[in-house]
């Protein structure tokens, strides 16, 4: 993961209007410390009070902006940009196969075999040509 040196509000704000939301992140624990996960900010802090959980005051979203997937952490109280990252295929592989897993899921793809459902395969490189160059680490 390469951290951009950057004004992490500028760079967030500029993300969040150009380029692609894959998802946000956040997590939280109840007063018996059990751990949630959500997924989208907005949810998030909707769900939590049902979980009588508390958000973490930071949480991850990630993007797709210019041939890149970036990991920004976002400050929620204020919503503003704490950290920019870059994702690289070399040192990154497991987080990057984590957001196409999500991605396979959100279109009924088998994430185990996902070349074996290839209309699906396909509405999903329709929608998100920029996957496709990804898949490879999902190869033998």
């Amino acid at each position: 993961m390469k951290n951009l040196d950057v004004n992490e509000k500028k760079f967030y704000n500029m993300i969040d209007n150009d380029g692609e939301l894959l998802f946000e992140h956040v997590e939280g624990w109840d007063e018996e410390g059990n751990h949630y996960e959500y997924y989208g900010f907005e949810d998030a802090s909707n769900e939590c009070g049902s979980d009588m959980a508390k958000l973490h005051d930071y949480g991850k979203a990630y993007y797709y902006y210019d041939g890149k997937i970036y990991l920004i952490s976002v400050y929620l109280p204020n919503f503003d940009g704490a950290g920019v990252n870059i994702l690289e295929v070399e040192s990154d592989k497991e987080e990057i196969k984590g957001i196409l897993t999500i991605l396979f899921n959100q279109y009924d793809i088998n994430p185990d075999n996902p070349f074996e459902d290839e209309d699906m395969l396909g509405y999903l490189i329709d929608d998100k040509p920029w996957a496709k160059k990804y898949f490879s680490l999902f190869q033998n």
